[in-house]
């Protein structure tokens, strides 16, 4: 089970009995078992727990790290270079499905500088020593997110039981100028105040619940898109 928290200085783990080895009599009746893993975190973002215990975690200023179920311990295995003007920085985690064969993670983060504008899911594995190995680094998906001002960005990252990989996005909207009333300005110049632009845009990426499938082969230098990173699964209502 995974944790999505805001400015925080701790991740605290909801995982239920299994994911920590613990007896199946911890949670009864439907309750969960709530451990504080790592105090030292900042602005930790998401998990994700592989197979064997191990807890991989975001911090949004770009930090990976992992909490072993051995040790009891936590340590950081790599930084992502991201961004955090406003709202951004690295956002999502996922393990891919076969995570135990392929040693594949997940990430979505802000691509560096602020002019990219420019979010990005890319495919990473570790290294022998178990740390991120930033050169296997492999972009998958990308989309485009105004920053001339905040708000609501996003990119939680899941798979689903089909081996999709669903990404949410924020609708990129800054909604502090409409007096309480729904973020629609279109007047020249308000882009990024106007969410006609992006949630109720059929042809954004932002204000989505995403699902691609991502290419288990992907050519060096291969520009993210569909085709040569992705595909777009059968039921999606918009290609």
């Amino acid at each position: 089970m995974r944790l999505i928290t805001g400015p925080v200085v701790a991740i605290v783990a909801i995982v239920g009995a299994c994911a920590l080895g613990a007896s199946a009599a911890a949670a009864q009746d439907g309750e969960f078992v709530k451990t504080q893993l790592v105090d030292t975190t900042l602005n930790p973002m998401e998990i994700d727990v592989a197979p064997d215990g191990t807890v991989f975690y975001v911090e949004r200023r770009g930090v990976v790290g992992v909490w072993d179920p051995g040790t009891q311990s936590a340590r950081e295995i790599g930084t992502v270079p991201v961004t955090t003007f406003e709202e951004n920085g690295l956002m999502g985690i996922a393990l891919d499905p076969d995570y135990e064969t392929n040693g594949w993670i997940y990430l979505a983060y802000s691509v560096p500088p602020v002019a990219t504008v420019t979010q990005r899911v890319s495919r990473f594995q570790l290294d022998l020593a178990g740390d991120l190995d930033l050169t296997s680094e492999v972009p998958v998906f990308e989309w485009t997110h105004l920053r001339e001002t905040c708000c609501h960005s996003a990119g939680a990252l899941e798979f689903d039981p089909d081996g999709n990989l669903l990404i949410t996005t924020g609708d990129n909207t800054n909604p502090f100028a409409s007096n309480g009333y729904t973020p629609i300005d279109e007047r020249p110049g308000r882009e990024s105040w106007d969410a006609q632009r992006t949630s109720a845009n059929t042809n954004d990426h932002n204000g989505k619940l995403l699902r691609i499938t991502p290419n288990e082969t992907i050519l060096p230098g291969a520009e993210p898109g569909i085709g040569p990173t992705y595909t777009i699964p059968d039921g999606n209502m918009f290609g």
